[in-house]
């Protein structure tokens, strides 16, 4: 689910809630190709347990891609979403956990691509250090509901359990904006998201020969030049954190209300931020009229939230013991 121009706002008002991924590149020495060892520290400095695959914001990227031609076969785009998966395990190193969920009820297609994940899955645990002690869970087709839905499910029931570890660094992969509200409403004090960076007026192949350089209309339909066939093929995204322990500590700052006549719960109060974001619109929802995100409609409605806390005197939350009040 999209939120329209969320992102962008968030990145501008709370900058340091993005940072770039450092990822290690494999090195070839006398054309030998040294790979990386995932079970090495991590090189951005934080040591994650989880990390959660939303496979469709995966597979269609690695099936239909916009920045080079399409995969020729089901062969090779089983080869671009294992290569995805292993770059995001390399970048992410978690020492717990990794989470696979597709969305479902699926298709053949989706059967065949659950066999072979199935084999890349046996295939890396026995073979990749990184992989050896951590638990690998796949939620195919065969399990219904939205791939996000599962994993946020997942960490509920998790969270839940009397042994749960509250420290738990998790790491949710997906593009998405509203992964940023579900993340938040776990109040999971440690939670990430990485994402791909997004580059605006990226150039994109013509549809009909896949070469870069013109528009479908001008195409001449001519052959591909091994070099810029090549060259499209190697343009790789870069991939960002999105931390949101930091947006928590910016939220924790905005949304306080000192000098209150009754005790103030930040965490009821993040629940009141992330409803209150729906009112800008999503996929499934049309913003309100008078509420854009590009003309500082988030803010407003922050304002209007603690100016109504004060104005009552009294504990008013907008979500309150799944009751939901409207001010």
């Amino acid at each position: 689910m999209g939120v329209p121009a969320f992102f962008r706002w968030l990145s501008r008002k709370y900058p340091s809630v993005i940072v770039e991924c450092i990822e290690q590149k494999t090195v070839n020495a006398d054309g030998v190709c040294i790979p990386i060892n995932s079970a090495d520290p991590n090189p951005n400095g934080v040591e994650f347990d989880n990390l959660y695959l939303d496979m469709n914001g995966i597979i269609h990227p690695c099936t239909h891609p916009e920045d080079k031609p399409a995969p020729k076969d089901e062969d090779e785009m089983m080869e671009a979403i294992f290569e995805c998966i292993d770059r995001l395990f390399r970048i992410v190193r978690p020492r717990k956990l990794l989470y696979m969920a597709i969305d479902g009820v699926g298709t053949p297609f989706m059967a065949r691509l659950s066999a072979c994940l199935h084999y890349y899955i046996h295939e890396r645990l026995n073979n990749d250090p990184g992989w050896r002690n951590i638990k690998v869970i796949l939620s195919d087709a065969n399990v219904p509901g939205e791939g996000e839905h599962k994993i946020m499910d997942f960490i509920r029931r998790q969270r839940s359990q009397p042994d749960h570890d509250p420290n738990t660094q998790h790491v949710l992969c997906g593009a998405d904006a509203d992964l940023i509200m579900l993340g938040l409403a776990t109040h999971e004090p440690n939670f990430t998201i990485i994402r791909e960076e997004f580059k605006p007026n990226k150039p994109k192949p013509c549809d009909i020969c896949g070469q870069l350089g013109h528009e479908m209309r001008e195409c001449t339909g001519s052959e591909p030049n091994q070099r810029q066939e090549e060259a499209a093929f190697g343009s790789e995204c870069q991939y960002i954190f999105v931390r949101l322990n930091v947006l928590r500590e910016y939220l924790e700052r905005e949304l306080s209300m000192p000098n209150l006549p009754f005790k103030y719960d930040f965490e009821r109060a993040v629940d009141d931020w992330v409803f209150m974001c729906f009112f800008v619109g999503n996929d499934f929802l049309p913003h309100l009229p008078s509420l854009e995100i590009r003309e500082g409609a988030i803010d407003r409605l922050v304002a209007l939230y603690k100016k109504a806390v004060y104005k009552t005197g009294v504990r008013i939350f907008l979500m309150n013991e799944k009751k939901l009040f409207i001010l």
